[in-house]
């Protein structure tokens, strides 16, 4: 079917303060062909006064800017509407890849392009059953559902909750009550150059050919058995055709493996790790699979340190202080360092304190087999108020963001280079700067204001283990004096490295079996 005749009605919703993106999508629409879409100007979160019911005022404008789309769609009988949002990027084949898909009849939601938090079931070469899906950059809804769906967008009255969500979580809560459809591989998405009106960033949600970079393992079934695809590379599809996987119906080839890939190993110290004698020989004869970057505070003599130290100390640097903003800015140096070799796929923040507890040949291998996965254990705003209000209340010293955005979790994390990307994407170090310990929470709630909550993606477990006092408040414990005990609960937990072991511990005569 061609794309007019499937959709009568189509818009593109944008901000009247936003004429650069007018004349790109409009650029874009004719270089395609596509010349009946209309502007309907969107609701600006600065006119609104009141949430309504949604997590922040834009998230209510979008909301209802959607809701009205489909009211005047309603209002012209159009037989289907389209929506596009302004940031949209279309598939350099868009027209031609519509024209050949075999849509249901019986559809009543469609996207063109959305992120899947549930396996998708296959129907036709390049359509897929959505049975739930985030994102509206490009999606259609067909007349006989108009006014169910403007019900959705409407939580007005309800308070805001967890389950009070955005636009995209409220019809998702419908894809599995109205048949609901979906391009595959996406034929739209959202660009990564663009900064989001409603979050003030870049998006990190797809990569330059379209496929979400969150949520992979639901679509991972349906790449390998329809598609041919085994594996991402750098976070991006790469079957040998210009513009990603070719043809859908007759599959692509596999894409090699990632088990080459690397691991960083980023020291963020005072000065020397307290243990260099057991990281020797943790790296000893896996050093092909390593990176090591290093931000001491304090200088150290070169005499006195191995040569992979000398070599792991960044020559950009910045002055750090406990519990400041400032120790995020030395983690970015050291994930922007660290994303310089494309080799490195996975990141790991230790401190001096720090010693690894299993072999590095077990890491590798849990990574190969989680297809590197991130490692961090968060915990959301609410849990966090029951347990330790005052660590809560740090949310209010950063207002503009929502309060169920806020994750927290330790600085002491495994990241994988897709959420290492998204992260650097954009720098809200300023935005955090008068909040307490910015290390234990920037991270986690910039990635869900990005669409990329971590415990969609990421293992809920840290990469290091810590012992701390009772519900989490005052400072982790220190060892000297590792008994029995403790050592063999190091050895049991699914944990790879462990803090805090003070210099002169005896936590290296015990062995901990690290070749």
């Amino acid at each position: 079917m061609e794309f007019d005749d499937a959709f009568p009605l189509q818009f593109y919703i944008n901000l009247n303060r936003r004429d650069d993106r007018r004349r790109t999508v409009l650029n874009m629409f004719l270089d395609h062909g596509m010349e009946h879409v209309e502007r309907f100007p969107a609701i600006d979160a600065r006119t609104v006064r009141h949430c309504r019911g949604h997590w922040s005022e834009g998230r209510y404008a979008l909301s209802l800017t959607q809701k009205l789309c489909l009211r005047e769609a309603k209002r012209r009988k159009a037989s289907a509407v389209m929506i596009f949002e302004d940031d949209v990027v279309l598939h350099p084949e868009f027209l031609a890849r519509f024209a050949a898909l075999e849509i249901p009849e019986d559809w009543g939601m469609l996207y063109l392009g959305t992120q899947h938090t549930s396996e998708p079931e296959w129907v036709s070469p390049g359509v897929v059953r959505v049975a739930h899906g985030l994102d509206t950059h490009a999606f259609a809804v067909k007349a006989e559902y108009y006014d169910r769906v403007m019900r959705v967008l409407s939580p007005q009255g309800k308070r805001v909750t967890r389950e009070v969500k955005p636009s995209d979580w409220l019809l998702a809560a419908l894809h599995r009550e109205i048949p609901t459809y979906a391009a595959f591989p996406n034929l739209a998405w959202q660009g990564q150059e663009a900064v989001s009106d409603l979050m003030g960033k870049r998006n990190g949600t797809y990569d330059v050919k379209g496929f979400q970079r969150c949520n992979r393992e639901y679509i991972a079934p349906v790449m390998r058995r329809h598609l041919g695809v085994k594996h991402w590379r750098g976070g991006v599809v790469d079957d040998g055709t210009e513009h990603g996987v070719g043809n859908a119906a007759a599959g692509s080839p596999a894409v090699e493996g990632m088990r080459d890939g690397r691991v960083a190993f980023l020291f963020l110290t005072r000065g020397l790790p307290g243990h260099l004698e057991m990281w020797s020989e943790y790296f000893r004869g896996h050093e092909d699979r390593v990176s090591v970057f290093a931000h001491p505070k304090e200088e150290v003599p070169s005499d006195a340190t191995p040569a992979w130290w000398q070599e792991a100390v960044l020559k950009e640097k910045t002055e750090t202080e406990w519990g400041d903003v400032s120790l995020v800015r030395a983690q970015r140096l050291l994930l922007e360092a660290a994303l310089r070799d494309p080799a490195n796929r996975a990141f790991v923040f230790l401190s001096e304190s720090c010693v690894p507890i299993k072999p590095l040949s077990g890491l590798l291998t849990h990574l190969d087999r989680s297809g590197w996965r991130s490692m961090v254990e968060t915990e959301h705003w609410a849990d966090v108020e029951k347990t330790n209000p005052k660590k809560a209340a740090r949310l209010h010293e950063v207002p503009d963001v929502p309060e169920d955005a806020w994750r927290f979790h330790p600085q002491w994390m495994l990241l994988n280079r897709e959420m290492t990307e998204a992260v650097m994407s954009a720098d809200l170090t300023e935005r955090w700067s008068k909040s307490f310990a910015p290390d234990e929470s920037l991270f986690g709630t910039q990635l869900c204001l990005m669409g990329c909550p971590v415990e969609d993606e990421a293992l809920p477990m840290s990469s290091t283990w810590t012992r701390w006092p009772e519900r989490h408040q005052g400072h982790p414990e220190t060892f000297r004096e590792v008994d029995r005990g403790l050592h063999h609960a190091l050895l049991a937990c699914p944990h790879f490295f462990a803090r805090k072991f003070s210099l002169d511990s005896n936590i290296r005569e015990l062995g901990l079996h690290l070749r």
